[in-house]
């Protein structure tokens, strides 16, 4: 190991280029050249920290700008940036900040609207493209609220019944067998139908029919006591007052059925009968019109439809001229209410 003599009260000696023993002595031409003072050490280089502690030495100069930069050395032995120093590539709102070259912080400006950041492999900056519509997926599509919620677009033979009394522009057809009352209350279109003693008394509210093909659905409730020559459902009527009904009506058990009716007061024959259900308060009835025969079909929740009939336009009508909701109690002792939650034009 080199040794470096320095003399006291002397001029600054070079810097060492390496660890060296440094004596210190007294200058003997300025001093007592019989008083020397001698010192000896050791000064090592600084040696960083790589994971196991680092050792006292002398510290690696900076290099030109470091100052400038803001750089502080690190335990490591190396100088930089600290994050209090750092600063932001951003100038506009909206930029990102990406790794660019050995890990710089990089300006990736906002993209143009619609586009899509876009990976461009490892060691590449993201960039914005526009967007391809992905793969594998589908369009989501609106959740389902259920049958009985209003349609968004709903056409002008649909009722939800909202107001406070049945609006007469639409319901054009009244046939009310009297003493039975319609009434309007809870969003809902009531038939109270009184007991009657002799026979058949139905009371229709009806509209003229759309420009078939078409199909109407009502979501119906029914209140009375399972009691015989009860009946309500959906009707169609021809312009000389005949019936064709498709409902609930209760004879020994509840049953659904098909029935022709001559009239509003006088039953003609039953089409259809599938008697002994278990039938519960509200079910959905359909009648759809393809302009060559008519079909009726059931449903207890709304969604599954079951066909239960199907007969030519003019089997029993003349033609269909209105279609809408009956009710009838031929029952000297009970009443019977029906009520509709609301009717709608479905297809």
């Amino acid at each position: 190991m080199p040794t470096q003599t320095i003399n006291l009260n002397n001029a600054t000696p070079p810097a060492p280029a390496d660890s060296l023993n440094v004596t210190w002595q007294a200058d003997p031409a300025s001093l007592d050249p019989t008083v020397v003072r001698n010192v000896s050490a050791n000064v090592p280089v600084f040696t960083g920290d790589t994971g196991s502690g680092g050792s006292l030495g002398l510290v690696p100069a900076p290099a030109a700008g470091d100052a400038a930069a803001g750089k502080v050395l690190k335990a490591d032995g190396t100088w930089y940036v600290p994050c209090s120093s750092f600063v932001s590539p951003m100038t506009t709102e909206g930029d990102l900040i990406v790794a660019g070259a050995s890990g710089a912080p990089s300006r990736l400006a906002a993209g143009a609207s619609g586009l899509v950041l876009t990976a461009n492999g490892a060691g590449a900056i993201p960039s914005w493209q526009a967007s391809s519509g992905g793969s594998g997926g589908s369009t989501p599509s609106a959740i389902s609220l259920g049958p009985d919620w209003p349609p968004a677009s709903p056409t002008t033979y649909d009722d939800e019944f909202t107001g406070s009394s049945l609006n007469a522009a639409l319901w054009t057809k009244i046939v009310n067998g009297v003493p039975n009352t319609i009434q309007m209350g809870k969003s809902m279109l009531g038939i109270l139908c009184f007991p009657n003693a002799s026979g058949d008394n139905l009371t229709c509210v009806m509209q003229p029919i759309p420009t078939p093909p078409y199909t109407v659905c009502a979501k119906l409730s029914w209140f009375g006591a399972p009691v015989n020559y009860l009946n309500c459902g959906l009707c169609l009527m021809d312009s000389g007052s005949r019936i064709v009904s498709v409902g609930v009506s209760f004879v020994t058990s509840y049953t659904l059925d098909v029935d022709h009716w001559n009239s509003p007061t006088s039953w003609n024959s039953t089409q259809l009968a599938f008697p002994n259900l278990a039938l519960s308060s509200p079910m959905y009835f359909q009648i759809q019109d393809d302009g060559t025969n008519l079909h009726f079909s059931a449903s207890s929740d709304g969604f599954n439809f079951y066909p239960l009939y199907s007969e030519s336009r003019t089997a029993f009508l003349s033609a269909p001229a209105y279609v809408g909701i009956m009710a009838d109690s031929n029952n000297s002792s009970y009443w019977f209410i029906l009520g509709c939650d609301w009717f709608r034009r479905v297809a």
